[in-house]
């Protein structure tokens, strides 16, 4: 039986994880976390019983970084995936050397979820096919483009326009609204669109909307 807590601050994606694996005979949550700290809290109490620990990145106070941080200086056994909306080399880099076992996007299946779990479990580690083939590099001035919060959406290098075009994209704007909206070329839409795809590998609306709440876009350019 492979024991293991998932952390995210989105309730719909916590529940529907928990569903998953509730219908995974070899697979138990132990407990399901919407804040960082609750979670290690748990982990230090329960530290011998955990095998795997699930958690987001972006997460408030305390950071999945932060958090994977602490795991593994005080527990090495314990394996951590990563399940985020981020998809970036740097990122990515850094979680390999902080001794991460496994990633996986949000956009994927549930049922890879449940064979990085079991990968992982095994002592393998886990970093999807396309990660581990062609990590992107990217270069961009963040002094050009619009201040966030969130600096985890600065590692994503998104110029102020892409930034603008991802917001009318979660309010389901067309390609030919965002246009009129933004007095730019459908063509020149058409371009931007598809940088976002290949910088963050969204592939949906809902996907872009998920990731667009992470990173605080949402709440910085809508208010």
């Amino acid at each position: 039986m492979i024991n293991l807590i998932i952390i995210d601050d989105h309730e719909m994606f916590l529940d529907g994880l928990e569903k998953l694996f509730e219908s995974h005979q070899s697979i138990c949550v132990n407990k399901k976390f919407s804040k960082p700290d609750m979670a290690l809290s748990y982990i230090n109490g329960n530290y011998n019983s955990l095998d795997v620990v699930i958690t987001d990145l972006n997460m408030g106070k305390m950071t999945g970084m932060s958090l994977i941080k602490k795991i593994k200086k005080k527990y090495p056994h314990i394996k951590i995936i990563v399940c985020s909306m981020y998809y970036n080399h740097q990122i990515i880099d850094d979680l390999r050397i902080m001794g991460v076992d496994g990633f996986i996007h949000k956009s994927f299946s549930y049922k890879k979820m449940i064979k990085t779990v079991e990968n992982v479990r095994n002592g393998q580690q886990y970093f999807t096919p396309r990660l581990s083939k062609k990590l992107l590099n990217y270069d961009f001035d963040w002094n050009e483009s619009i201040k966030l919060k969130d600096n985890f959406a600065k590692k994503y290098y998104l110029s102020k326009r892409e930034l603008e075009i991802l917001l009318l994209i979660t309010q389901n704007y067309t390609s030919k609204q965002i246009a009129e909206k933004l007095y730019i070329s459908p063509n020149t839409v058409s371009s931007h669109r598809k940088n976002l795809i290949r910088k963050t590998h969204c592939k949906t609306n809902i996907d872009f909307y998920l990731l667009a709440m992470e990173v605080g876009l949402i709440k910085v350019l809508a208010n």
